[in-house]
């Protein structure tokens, strides 16, 4: 085989991978049904950890409502949106973005890493995954970077999930679609975004943001097996 066949197999094959990841990110993108959670975030508690449940680290958050640009929440194409500020005892602050979506394209399609950078954030750790347990037997990736603009440096945290399956892009799609193939209907896709200051130590940073996302992704999965065993949720 000569130097210009190969090339030109070596264009057909990359041709044909660009195809299939198309294939498989827009049929990821549309699943044959979707079955909404019958919970919202809004029924996340202000307080977290909840009075009976102690904290790895030993915080107490407390949260509060943020109002959202209706035309803004109306542009995330979201089933639902909740938005809330939670304080520690040391008064830190990590802002809350969470998101549930009937159509996952609507979600996954749009990166936050894309999000940040697109609004003039410099990053300035790259991606970087790390874990956090949801329950005594398990534990899921969360991407986390931290990003730079003017003055200011914020820490940002952020997962979504489709059922049991975590993904960050809309690369995972076609991996999820996979997973799932055969099953007809598919579980919603829930989103969770984390920002801090990351003005002072980092590893305090980091440290408080895991603290929350561990206390919000012990929730959603207690909720989550509540809804698949038919259980209602406590009061």
């Amino acid at each position: 085989m000569n130097n210009t066949t190969l090339r030109l197999w070596i264009v057909v094959a990359l041709v044909a991978a660009a195809y299939g990841v198309s294939f498989l990110v827009k049929a990821g993108a549309a699943p044959p049904e979707v079955q909404l959670p019958d919970w919202t975030f809004s029924e996340l508690p202000t307080s977290l950890p909840p009075p009976e449940v102690s904290s790895p680290q030993g915080t107490t958050w407390r949260g509060e409502n943020a109002e959202m640009d209706p035309k803004l929440t109306a542009a995330i194409g979201a089933d639902s949106v909740v938005d809330r500020v939670y304080r520690d005892e040391k008064g830190n602050t990590v802002s809350m973005h969470t998101a549930i979506f009937a159509n996952p394209a609507e979600g996954a399609l749009h990166s936050p890493i894309n999000c940040y950078r697109g609004a003039g954030w410099e990053e300035l750790t790259e991606e970087a995954s790390t874990e956090i347990p949801v329950n005594a037997e398990r534990s899921i990736p969360v991407n986390i970077t931290t990003w730079e603009r003017g003055r200011e440096r914020v820490m940002v945290l952020y997962w979504y999930q489709i059922g049991e399956h975590v993904l960050f892009g809309r690369f995972d799609l076609g991996k999820v679609r996979w997973a799932m193939r055969g099953q007809p209907v598919w579980p919603a896709t829930v989103k969770v975004l984390l920002q801090t200051s990351a003005e002072g130590d980092l590893y305090d940073a980091k440290t408080r943001i895991l603290d929350l996302a561990e206390q919000i992704g012990r929730w959603i999965d207690k909720r989550s097996h509540q809804m698949s065993v038919g259980e209602k949720p406590e009061t």
